[in-house]
C-alpha cells in the first residue's frame, strides 16, 4: 500500500514537472512570435498581426495582481514603436518621425521642427517615503503629548520596529497609495536642416510621471492591473555630444534663439487668451527662452551646461490618465492605457 502510495505520488510530481515545462515553452514561443511580429511591422502595435501575438501572450501572464507587483521596478525600454498622431512619413519604414510640437505636448518651440526618435527609455522606481513616514512619526509623538500619555522607551522601540518591518512588507507588496515613478525618457535627434546630417542636434526628451495602482474596487472588479498615471513636468535637455562640440552648442542656441517670444508674438488674441486660460487651469509653467549670458563652455562642468541649455515645464494640475497592466514577468511588460494604445516595453 505504501509502495502504491508513493508511486502515485510520483507519478503526480512527473505531471507537474511536464506540465510546467510545457507552460514555460509555450510562453517562450508566443513571446518569439511577438518579437517577430513586431520586427515584421516596424513596432506598430495596431497592426492585426501584432495585436495577435498581443492577445496569445496575454493568455499567459504569469503575475497575478501585476498593478502592484515588484516586477514593475526596473529600467525598461520599448520595443514598440511611439503611436503619436502625426507621423511623418520617412524612406525607411522603422524610422519614426514627428515634429517637435508633437512629441512636446506642444509646450516646445520652434514646434514645427522635424525630431527622430530613436529610443525610449523607462526607469521605474518607488518613490520615497522616508518624508512620510516622518511626518506620520511627528504626528504620533505630538498626539501623544498633548494626551499627556508618555510611552517608556521599549514601547517605543517596539513601535518604531513594527513600522520598520511594515514598510519592509509595504515596499515588496505596495499597496494602492504606494507610487511609483513612471518616466518616459526619449533619445531623439533634432533636424534643424532636413537631409543635412551637420544640421543634426541630439536630445534627450524627458517626462515625468507618476503612477498609482488603482483598488481593484474602483476598477470594475477586474483585479489589480491597473494604474492611474500623470505627467507632472518635462525637459529638452542638449546631450553629451551637443554640450561638448563648440559648433553643436552654438547650432541649439541659435536654432532656440527666443523661439518662445517669437511663438507668443505671432499668436492671435483669441489664441493668446486661450493659452492662458489652460495655464491657469492646469497651473502650467511653460518653458522659456534661454537666459542670454557669456558662459565660458570650456571651464563649466557638462552638467551646469545642461542646465542652461535646456527647456523645462511644469504642471501642478496634471490631468490623469490610466494603463492596464496585461502581461508582466522578469523579461518583458505589456500595457493598454486608456486611448486603447498598447506599450511593449523589455527590461534591460
Amino acid at each position: 500500500m505504501a509502495d502504491q502510495l508513493e508511486q502515485q505520488q510520483e507519478e503526480t510530481k512527473l505531471h507537474s514537472t511536464s506540465y510546467a515545462s510545457n507552460d514555460s515553452s509555450l510562453l517562450k514561443k508566443s513571446k518569439l512570435n511577438l518579437r517577430e511580429a513586431l520586427k515584421e511591422n516596424n513596432g506598430m502595435t495596431s497592426h492585426p498581426r501584432v495585436v495577435k501575438a498581443i492577445e496569445e501572450l496575454c493568455k499567459l501572464n504569469p503575475t497575478s495582481n501585476p498593478a502592484t507587483s515588484s516586477l514593475l521596478i526596473g529600467d525598461f525600454v520599448t520595443l514598440s514603436a511611439p503611436s503619436f498622431p502625426g507621423r511623418i512619413k520617412s524612406e525607411k519604414e522603422n524610422v519614426c518621425m514627428y515634429t517637435l510640437g508633437t512629441i512636446g505636448f506642444g509646450l516646445y518651440e520652434p514646434r514645427n521642427l522635424i525630431c527622430t526618435m530613436k529610443s525610449v527609455r523607462q526607469p521605474m522606481t518607488y518613490l520615497n517615503n522616508e518624508e512620510t513616514n516622518q511626518k506620520h512619526n511627528e504626528t504620533r509623538h505630538d498626539e501623544q503629548k498633548n494626551s499627556g500619555k508618555e510611552e517608556d522607551q521599549d514601547n517605543l522601540a517596539k513601535k518604531d520596529e513594527s513600522s520598520s518591518s511594515s514598510q519592509e512588507e509595504e515596499q515588496a507588496h505596495p499597496s494602492s497609495s504606494m507610487k511609483m515613478t513612471y518616466p518616459l525618457v526619449s533619445s531623439i535627434t533634432i533636424h534643424t536642416s532636413p537631409g543635412d546630417d551637420d544640421g543634426d542636434l541630439e536630445a534627450i526628451l524627458t517626462n515625468q510621471g507618476v503612477c498609482t495602482p488603482v483598488p481593484s474596487s474602483k476598477n470594475s472588479g477586474n483585479g489589480e492591473n491597473r494604474l492611474s498615471v500623470t505627467f507632472e513636468s518635462g525637459k529638452l535637455t542638449p546631450s553629451k555630444q551637443v554640450l561638448s562640440n563648440k559648433a553643436k552648442l552654438n547650432l541649439w542656441k541659435q536654432t532656440f534663439h527666443k523661439a518662445y517670444t517669437k511663438a507668443h508674438e505671432e499668436r492671435s488674441y483669441l489664441s493668446r487668451v486661450g493659452r492662458f486660460a489652460l495655464h491657469w487651469m492646469l497651473k502650467l509653467t511653460p518653458p522659456t527662452d534661454l537666459v542670454s549670458n557669456d558662459t565660458d563652455v570650456d571651464n563649466t562642468s557638462t552638467s551646469m551646461l545642461g542646465e542652461l541649455y535646456s527647456f523645462q515645464f511644469q504642471m501642478k494640475r496634471a490631468p490623469h490618465g490610466y494603463f492596464d497592466v496585461l502581461f508582466l514577468d522578469e523579461e518583458l511588460r505589456i500595457t493598454r492605457g486608456n486611448r486603447g494604445t498598447y506599450v511593449i516595453v523589455e527590461r534591460m
